[in-house]
């Protein structure tokens, strides 16, 4: 077919659609016939196709969105730009789909970065928390020692809420100092 439309037709008649494939251009002999690689077809207009199989297309590399593509095959067949073929709405539902990608994007940006202030505050908080304690114990522990001559009873209770507090090494010496008083 292609020999007889070159013999009885222009070659620039000639439009290839590709519909398959992971990327035609890189070996040409093994997508096309040979007699539209012989007469170099292949390197003039050509429409990727190949978007209409969503799921197959994904393997495939450098492939042109299905829509677009349409539009331009449309737009050649009429002698139109793609810019009058395509219609106003189309361009605005694309343009609505890049906002609305863009707004749930930086929401889900937004709500993590909130999400992660907050687990740190949570943690701030915590760590802020056990310091306070800390200080606490070791004042009380520091309280048991200082009354200790005068007030052992006091000393010992003192010392055992230092335990309670932040059961470490001191507030147990306080308590075993405390009772051998």
């Amino acid at each position: 077919e292609i020999e007889w439309w070159l013999a009885h037709r222009d070659a620039g008649s000639i439009r290839l659609a590709v519909t398959e494939g992971n990327y035609p251009w890189s070996d040409p002999s093994s997508f096309f016939p040979s007699a539209i690689v012989q007469h170099g077809l292949h390197e003039g207009i050509c429409y990727d196709l190949r978007g209409f199989y969503e799921k197959r297309a994904r393997d495939w590399r450098k492939v042109s969105d299905f829509d677009s593509e349409r539009v331009r095959l449309a737009a050649d067949l009429n002698g139109e730009s793609a810019g009058d073929v395509l219609p106003l709405w189309f361009r605005d539902q694309r343009r609505r789909q890049r906002q609305r990608f863009i707004t749930v994007t930086v929401s889900a940006f937004i709500f993590l970065a909130a999400i992660g202030f907050a687990l740190y505050q949570t943690a701030e908080t915590h760590r802020e928390r056990k310091h306070a304690i800390q200080q606490e114990a070791s004042r009380l522990v520091a309280e048991s020692f200082e009354v200790l001559e005068r007030d052992p009873a006091t000393a010992l209770m003192t010392a055992f809420e230092a335990k309670r507090l932040h059961p470490t090494g001191p507030a147990v010496a306080a308590i075993k100092t405390a009772y051998r008083v």
